[in-house]
Order: C-alpha cells, then structure tokens, then sequence
C-alpha cells in the first residue's frame, strides 16, 4: 500500500505565473477603449460683430445650412473686426483643426464678409447690402453667400487673395509726390507750367447682390397637357421670365400640334394656339437647385374643323384659364433646366356639341381640370 494521496497535483511555479500573465493581458485587452470609426466632421470657426438678438438669429440660419454640408459651425462675438486680425490670424492646418475661418462685421458703414482658408491660406472679401439687425430677406441673403463660400472652399476651389495681397490692400494710399520746381532758365524766359499729377483712379468695387436686382431669363420647351382619358394635346412653346431674389415674373406662348378627335361617325380637327402669365415666388434648395411655386392665368384659341357626316363650317373656340404649377430648376452658370408640373382650369367648362336631324347631342366634353406637364432648356443673363 502506497503512502501518496489521490489528487490533482500542484501547478509548478512557472506554468503558474504564465496562466496568470494570460489572464491580465486578457482583461487589459478587453478593458481598452474601443476607437471610434465614425469620420470626424469638418468646422469652421465665426466671429460675429453685431447686436447679440441678430447674431442669435445669423447663427441658427447658418449653423442649419451648414450642417446640410457636415460642416460645424463654433462662433463668438465681438464688439469690432479689424481687417488685420484677419490678414494676420494664426492658421491650424492639424487634422482637428478648423476648415475655415469665417468674420461677419454688421458694425461697420459697410457690412463685410471675411472667409480665411485654412488650407490654402486665401482670404475672400464680400460686401454685403445688409442692416446690423437683418430681416428675413436680408438674413437669406447672408446665409447663401456663406453655404456658397464654404461649398467652394470644401471643394477645393481657389477663392480670394493671399493674405500678404490682403493686408497690402489695407495700407492708407501713398501720398503723391510733389512736381519738381522748374529750373531757372538762363535767359528771362518764363518757366513752364507743370503738368498736374494724374490722379488715380479708383478701383473697380463689386456690385453686391440685392433684392431689388433682377436677371433675365429666356427657354424653350415641351410641354403636354391632359384634356381627357384618350386625348392629350402637346406641343413646342417660348418663354421669357423677369426674375428678383424672392419674385418671377413670365409669359410664356404655346403652339399645340394638330390633335384629332374621334366619335363615332364624327371626328374633330383641334389646333391650338396660347399665351400664359404667371408669376412664381422662389426658395433656394442649394447653390444650384431651386423650386418655386407659381399662380397665373392665359387663353387657349383653338380652330375646331368637324368632319363627317352632318360636319357644321369650321371655328374657333376661346377658352380661359387659370393655372397653378409647381417648378424644378437646376442652374449651371447660365445655362438652366427646369421641370414644371401644373394644372389648368377652364372658367368656360367647353363642350362640343354635334347637330343632327333629329337632335343635337354632346360629341366630346375636355376636362375642366387638366393637368400638364413641361420641360424647358434656356439661358439666365
């Protein structure tokens, strides 16, 4: 009989401490924190010279617009902004730092836009016709020169001078130099007069954009419009439009293609001619993409030729509208697209009406509603 105890038996020393090392890299392992993979959003860093209500409402329209872009917006306010803190502001171009720097004066006889590039170190200068407390108008405005100037620089589109050719711009006019005094001749003749300096003319100031300016517009198009189940009445048509920052006004003329029109023994030949006015009320979706919704009334004359038996003289047929349409426009420098989408009510409610022998009857009754639809191409100048 042996005298060892059944058992399990004891770890030695280094085969233990391997089992606890393991277990700590385990635990050390598990408790380090994870790395966050989500892209870090770019920022633009504002300083805003203004009253402190208008800058409260300048930065919840440009911090909503700006995010649009996945851009940060971190402000703060002053009582001024000197150009040189511009020319002359640090640049952190660090992975975490900002993307631009943005300066918005409202204090000053003219209210200024400053944006510095972070990366390529540009400075772009915008006047804006803007109060220090802005309206609704005057607020877009400002909100549509910063998403536009930031969208540029995002993309990394050159935008405004170094900042050396900045500051030089800022230094007073050197005075003019005195014309030389006229030597004395030897004989008493009289000396010459000199010629006054030249003065300098100055230089060229950038009209900023205002409501009360306005732009011209001129398409060409196809549109369709719906007068019942079977009949669709199509066709070219010519527009030119008047165009504000918040206003649209157009007319446009349609030429309809010939349209026949069946019933039973009896068809119609309808060619129609028309002119639409209409006034339409913008919004901005991004820099190049605009809808804007429109009321306005026409006229459509159409030449109505019966056909068939019992077929009465050929004649024209008046009907006026009201329409109301929806529109889509994209804008590639003056180049413009649209899609409209609309409807026309006919006050007048036709009805084509054929006469027999026996009776008269009803031949084809259009839509009152008809819906239409229209694409143009033109140009913006």
């Amino acid at each position: 009989m042996s005298g060892r105890k059944n058992g399990v038996a004891t770890a030695p020393w280094p085969e233990r401490l391997e089992r606890v090392a393991l277990f700590l890299l385990l635990v050390a392992a598990l408790a380090l924190p994870r790395v966050g993979t989500a892209a870090e959003r770019e920022r633009v860093n504002a300083v805003l010279a203004s009253d402190p209500a208008a800058i409260e409402k300048i930065l919840a329209a440009l911090r909503a617009s700006l995010d649009r872009q996945g851009v940060d917006l971190v402000a703060a306010s002053a009582a001024r902004i000197d150009p040189l803190d511009v020319a002359r502001h640090p640049l952190d171009r660090s992975a975490a730092g900002p993307v631009a720097y943005l300066w918005l004066d409202l204090t000053a006889d003219q209210p200024t836009m400053y944006l510095l590039d972070a990366r390529s170190g540009l400075v772009y200068v915008r006047p804006l016709a803007v109060r220090a407390d802005p309206d609704a108008v005057e607020l877009e405005l400002i909100r549509l020169v910063v998403d536009s100037s930031v969208e540029a620089i995002l993309k990394g589109r050159a935008l405004g001078v170094s900042r050396d050719e900045f500051e030089r711009s800022l230094a007073p006019a050197p005075a003019p130099e005195p014309a030389p005094k006229p030597e004395p001749a030897p004989k008493p003749e009289p000396a010459p007069k000199p010629e006054p300096a030249p003065k300098p003319e100055p230089a060229p100031e950038s009209e900023p954009a205002s409501e009360s300016e306005s732009t011209w517009a001129i398409t060409a198009g196809y549109s369709g419009t719906m007068l019942s189940t079977d009949t669709v009445a199509q066709g070219p048509e010519l527009s030119t439009e008047r165009r504000w920052l918040r206003l649209r006004l157009g007319v446009t003329l349609l030429q309809q293609l010939p349209l026949a029109v069946t019933r039973g023994d009896v068809d119609m030949r309808l060619l129609s001619s028309g002119i639409r006015f209409v006034a339409g009320f913008p919004t901005a979706i991004t820099s190049h993409l605009s809808a804007s919704f429109g009321l306005g009334a026409g006229v459509d004359a159409t030449r109505v030729t019966p056909r068939g038996n019992g077929a009465q003289p050929a004649f024209w047929a008046t009907d006026p509208l009201l329409v109301a349409m929806a529109t889509l426009e994209h804008a590639l420098g003056a180049a413009v697209v649209s899609v409209r989408i609309g409807v026309d009510m006919d006050l007048l409610a036709t009805r084509y009406l054929v006469a027999r022998s026996d009776a008269t009857s009803v031949l084809w009754t259009p839509w009152r509603w008809r819906p239409s639809a229209t694409l143009r191409f033109g140009f913006a100048f």
